[in-house]
């Protein structure tokens, strides 16, 4: 998977910190490389650091996203979350995910 360093670092302390063999990464926005989905069944977060890839500062955003699987363009954002530290977007995905 080619991604920006602050997604390859965020996945692996999800590895570390989580249950995340329970969940899956979702990537259809390879030209996207700050970006990337987390997905456990109807759940999915999607996660872009794109706004914070120059290093000045470390934050991602997010969107906690209900998916329709008979539907797969038919997205519910049901939160989102801006400019958030890393430990706030583990903490969110933990408990969004249950993972």
């Amino acid at each position: 998977m080619t991604k920006h360093k602050t997604i390859l670092d965020l996945i692996e302390k999800l590895k570390h910190q989580t249950d995340f063999d329970k969940a899956e990464i979702i990537d259809h926005w390879d030209a996207l490389l700050c970006s990337i989905g987390i997905k456990k069944g109807i759940r999915m977060v999607y996660i872009d650091s794109s706004n914070f890839s120059d290093g000045r500062i470390d934050g991602y955003d997010y969107d906690l996203e209900i998916l329709h699987e008979e539907q797969p363009d038919n997205i519910n954002v049901i939160k989102e979350g801006r400019n958030v530290t890393e430990q706030e977007i583990i903490s969110v995905i933990k408990a969004f995910l249950a993972i």
